[in-house]
């Protein structure tokens, strides 16, 4: 295959790979996973990042199939046409682009060079490694397929050193990288992420005026692949720098298969808001003996179309006394039809707590602490029910504050704060129509 790139002053540079037919295989006869950074732990990297002044660096392995270990299984290509031999089939030796399990085969060799350098692999991602002496962390280093990002004091990067010596590195950025269509960049306050470039292909999809009214109408072949495709890069965003779009996008999703005119009108609405506010990502020197984490959780009853089904959402910040940046966040649709207030938001709380927790042993694993995690919601009746000796009546109810009850008793839940709705900042990932400015300048400033 040929790819081309555009570089600066006109240039075009031409990059020519041999790739082989693997969708001719038949996958299930051998594995073909292998994993890849989860979100949560690049914004986790970069937050611990900046509480210890380390500076980014991030770097792209040349060929990277082509560098992993010998095919433990027998694959054998035809040549291209260009190779004029009749009557002959090469058999690989190396995994090569094309094939499902090449990937797989890269990350194993690299996770067992990581390890041999004295890195030790987190059990909670299987793509972030790290290194810590007796007292401290000394460096973190995430993968996503060929695509390096690390930080740390001056024994891990001689570590880092020692890898890119043993694989050939095709290009590496300090300070200012751009890793998986991310942006980050060094100021005075931390380490910003942004995705201004990637918000530039959001661009929302041509309707005439007359096609804008017939708003019950399905959508053409054509606008149904564009909206699919506005609605995809609007995930990605939301999904890492965009928490403010994030309902907005598991809405529309609903309609993905056979979306209306009026949900295409709809969803340009959204596409014109990238452009109207453009976030940043601000992860602040946070003060390591202050950490905490909260946990914001909410939900909105019966607010789907179908006016039955409940949504709920969660956002997890790691913050200090007056800095806080955001680490995950989510909404999703509530399984089971919600008979009131309290057992949707009850349901929220449950969700967002446990994966506050769930984070926090993955923070612990890297700092060699648990920091408090505190539980924020605005519902009175549901602070009530969790700290009341009363059971609660209803029986998949009482299982869930139940729950909750005990991992406040083990003291995985610290605190549970109740705040005013205005402040709930979950609350924008549950409906249409509100503000979103409270979600959007916590993580550009940095401050609570």
């Amino acid at each position: 295959s040929i790819t081309e790139k555009s570089l600066s002053g006109g240039k075009t540079a031409y990059k020519g790979r041999l790739v082989c037919r693997g969708f001719e295989e038949e996958e299930s006869q051998f594995e073909v996973d292998s994993p890849t950074v989860e979100k949560s732990s690049v914004r986790t990297f970069l937050a611990l990042s900046s509480l210890n002044k380390w500076r980014t660096h991030s770097v792209d392995i040349k060929s990277a199939f082509l560098q992993a270990d010998m095919l433990d299984r027998d694959v054998y290509v035809r040549p291209p046409k260009n190779i004029k031999k009749v009557g002959v089939i090469w058999k690989l030796l190396k995994p090569l682009y094309g094939l499902a399990d090449s990937s797989r085969n890269w990350y194993f060799t690299l996770a067992k060079t990581l390890k041999e350098l004295g890195l030790e692999q987190s059990t909670y991602d299987k793509a972030l490694f790290y290194k810590r002496s007796a007292t401290q962390l000394e460096g973190i280093l995430v993968v996503h397929v060929d695509d390096i990002l690390y930080s740390g004091n001056t024994k891990f990067l001689v570590i880092v050193k020692r890898l890119c010596d043993i694989f050939k590195i095709s290009k590496s950025e300090s300070g200012c990288c751009k890793y998986i269509g991310l942006d980050i960049s060094e100021s005075g306050d931390g380490l910003v992420l942004t995705q201004d470039n990637y918000c530039e292909l959001i661009q929302s999809i041509p309707v005439n005026a007359a096609r804008k009214n017939e708003l019950e109408s399905p959508l053409s072949k054509e606008e149904l692949t564009q909206y699919q495709s506005l609605l995809g890069k609007l995930n990605w965003l939301s999904c890492n720098t965009r928490p403010d779009l994030k309902f907005d996008v598991f809405y529309f999703s609903q309609y993905n298969k056979h979306p209306l005119i009026k949900h295409l009108n709809e969803l340009n609405s959204v596409a014109k808001r990238v452009h109207k506010s453009q976030v940043n990502i601000l992860f602040p020197r946070l003060e390591m003996k202050k950490l905490r984490m909260l946990v914001y959780s909410d939900a909105s009853l019966g607010n789907l179309d179908d006016k039955l089904k409940s949504c709920k959402a969660y956002i997890v910040l790691l913050a200090d006394d007056t800095r806080a940046c955001p680490l995950t966040w989510n909404c999703k649709k509530i399984d089971r039809v919600c008979s009131d207030t309290l057992e949707a938001e009850t349901r929220a709380m449950k969700f967002g707590v446990i994966h506050g927790i769930a984070l926090n042993s993955f923070l612990s694993e890297l700092l060699g602490f648990k920091v408090p995690v505190h539980s924020k919601i605005d519902s009175k009746t549901l602070e009530k029910a969790v700290f009341s000796t009363k059971n609660v009546s209803d029986p998949i109810l009482k299982r869930d504050v139940g729950r909750i009850q005990q991992l406040i008793q083990k003291g995985e839940i610290t605190r549970v704060d109740h705040v005013r709705s205005a402040d709930q900042l979950a609350d924008v990932m549950t409906k249409k129509g509100v503000n979103p400015s409270k979600i959007q300048t916590i993580p550009e400033s940095g401050r609570i």
